[in-house]
């Protein structure tokens, strides 16, 4: 499974995925891209996961299959 830690999780929690395979927003070139932006290129990218920690009460969205 792939997937992207958005960058306000600490970089070394990548390693929390052993089995995975996790990559930082940073590593992957897409730091400070926003909300959708984030998604899209993450869906893009191949990726099956993207984890973030947001504030508010906006309900997550999940990557399309």
């Amino acid at each position: 499974m792939k997937i992207l830690l958005d960058e306000c999780l600490p970089l070394d929690f990548r390693h929390s995925f052993p089995n995975h395979e996790a990559h930082t927003t940073q590593w992957v070139g897409l730091k400070s891209k926003k909300n959708g932006e984030l998604l899209l290129a993450a869906e893009m990218a191949g990726y099956d996961v993207l984890l973030t920690v947001r504030s508010g009460h906006t309900p997550p969205t999940a990557i399309r299959q």
